[in-house]
């Protein structure tokens, strides 16, 4: 069993997900991120490299991102639009689409998950944190996109306090506040409890984060912390 805990990977503000739109790097913040907009997360461990096109610019590659990662957030005008999901390989053949009605200071996330194998391609919509959190606590939910789990639970653990967060596949918890500083979280599938990662992760205040759990149980396990 090959499980790849949070320390791996770590990424702000949407994460770093390649060309397209300039994706964020893994530390920081990026220098724009608009209040009304979408990121496009790739979970599917066997797919290559995906693109976020609208159906306002079908010419322009909007961001990209690989497995693993998520891309910048882009802002989109606000009218009735369907966001295609294609290859970067074969921009003219969406792999999914998915209707989006762009609301003032509402940022979602386009989440593609699933595997080519046994499940097939899915993609989900998740409305992200709406404003900024209290400026002293900090906001936190998991997104579950792991396959072998039809569901996960959270336990994040500080100093005797405890906050558990649960996700079904190809969904996001709600987001809880919890008091800044480094929290140990642990990862198990609801099913059977097996574990899936363990690590301690350090939030601030202020700010809003996704935990995204992906790969596959008993394979690769990756765990990467957005900033939202």
């Amino acid at each position: 069993i090959l499980l790849i805990g949070f320390g791996l990977l770590s990424f702000g503000c949407g994460g770093g997900g390649g060309g397209g739109g300039g994706g964020g790097g893994t530390t920081g913040s990026l220098t724009f991120r608009p209040s009304t907009g979408i990121r496009l997360i790739h979970a599917v461990i066997d797919l290559a490299p995906t693109a976020l096109i609208s159906s306002l610019t079908p010419d322009k590659v909007l961001e990209t991102a690989k497995f693993g990662l998520a891309s910048a957030y882009v802002s989109l005008d606000r009218q009735d639009q369907i966001m295609n999901v294609p290859s970067v390989a074969s921009l003219v053949t969406p792999l999914f689409t998915q209707t989006v009605s762009p609301q003032r200071d509402l940022r979602q996330t386009l989440l593609v998950y699933g595997n080519r194998e046994t499940l097939g391609l899915r993609s989900a919509l998740l409305d992200d944190f709406p404003g900024k959190p209290s400026s002293t606590k900090s906001a936190v939910r998991i997104i579950h996109a792991l396959t072998g789990a039809a569901a996960v639970d959270a336990d994040f653990e500080l100093a005797g306090a405890h906050h558990a967060l649960s996700a079904d596949f190809g969904q996001a918890s709600g987001y809880t506040e919890i008091d800044p500083g480094t929290w140990n979280i642990n990862v198990r599938r609801h099913v059977d409890s097996t574990p899936a990662v363990s690590e301690a992760r350090t939030f601030e205040a202020g700010k809003a984060y996704s935990i995204l759990i992906e790969g596959e149980q008993g394979y690769l396990v990756l765990a990467v912390q957005l900033n939202d």
